[in-house]
């Protein structure tokens, strides 16, 4: 089975600045070399630390970020795209297959546009509904879809909740219809009880629609509840991939083994000693040569100091680790 994304030897590059008028500008990798699929219908969480990519490589699946090696590839239902390659034509029916739904509840919705509008926006910009009656429709549809009161559609966004703003990003996100969508560390901001009612109804959305979702965040227990599939980044790279079970189960590269160890446990018999990672993390700016998480790994030896280590396949994991060569 052919994968719904295909992401080949990915890197995304952000400017260093100047310090002077005279410097040569540089460059820094915040995504490096990224080799992913993605199959039809599931549910990828992305993990890592804050400042590992997964934001950048999120929106460079959705077009929103340049990029400057590598490929990605889609397999719609309607034909292949390849984003290294688009008209603007074709850039423009893109838009409406893929969406975003952001972290902020409050910021990303504009205080005065009114809930009706701030819903309709993807479908006007990206003309798709031939008259305001059949945008009002689809509004209506799938604010209902989301658990929004359509009584309420003409008041401003100040007039809700946190939960229910995360609602309508939600609604807005749907739309145009999409077959992917990137999670944004879209629960993040929510109580706990609250990000319980968002992600259920995501997952009762994604299931009606078929949708493929990339859901970044740095919460295990929420990834290990709502994910099928677990990706986990460090440094611009993806070190593991594997099913959700696998990885909780039988986490294989030494950096998942330590974020999931810093999990504190609310076992009463189970003591609570957490394994912190010694070492220091490399500058992004300068990555070692070699494995990119050698100075913080105690298990690294000279080969992992030399050899950068590839994504390879160890029964369901995908794990770039040379020790596990053996």
């Amino acid at each position: 089975m052919s994968s719904f994304i295909k992401v080949n030897n990915l890197d995304v590059q952000y400017s260093r600045g100047r310090r002077s008028l005279f410097e040569k500008e540089e460059f820094f990798k915040a995504v490096d070399n990224v080799n992913l699929s993605i199959n039809k219908g599931k549910i990828v969480g992305l993990v890592g630390e804050s400042g590992s990519g997964k934001s950048t490589l999120g929106r460079a699946l959705l077009g929103a970020k340049e990029f400057h090696h590598g490929s990605i590839h889609y397999n719609f239902e309607e034909g292949s795209i390849d984003l290294s390659n688009l008209s603007k034509k074709n850039l423009r029916d893109f838009r409406s297959k893929v969406q975003l739904i952001f972290q902020d509840p409050y910021n990303s919705l504009s205080p005065r546009m009114t809930v009706r509008d701030i819903i309709a926006e993807p479908l006007e910009a990206l003309g798709m509904t031939k008259s305001k009656s059949e945008t009002d429709n689809r509004v209506i549809e799938i604010a209902q879809k989301c658990q929004l009161n359509i009584n309420h559609l003409n008041r401003f966004p100040h007039s809700f909740s946190g939960g229910q703003r995360q609602r309508i990003s939600i609604a807005r996100s749907l739309i145009a219809q999409p077959e992917f969508i990137v999670a944004d560390e879209s629960v993040a901001a929510l109580d706990v009880s609250i990000q319980a009612g968002i992600l259920q109804l995501l997952k009762s959305i994604q299931n009606e629609m078929g949708l493929t979702i990339m859901f970044i965040s740095h919460d295990l227990s929420v990834i290990s509840n709502f994910c099928d599939e677990v990706a986990v980044m460090y440094l611009g790279k993806i070190v593991e991939y594997a099913p959700k079970n696998e990885i909780f189960l039988t986490p294989k590269h030494p950096y998942t083994q330590a974020l999931l160890n810093a999990v504190p446990s609310i076992n009463p018999h189970k003591k609570n000693i957490q394994k912190t990672l010694e070492g220091e993390i490399p500058s992004i700016y300068d990555r070692p040569q070699g494995c990119v998480f050698q100075s913080r790994c105690s298990k690294v030896t000279d080969q992992c100091r030399q050899n950068e280590p590839s994504l390879k396949k160890f029964h369901n994991h995908e794990v770039a680790c040379i020790n596990l060569d053996d």
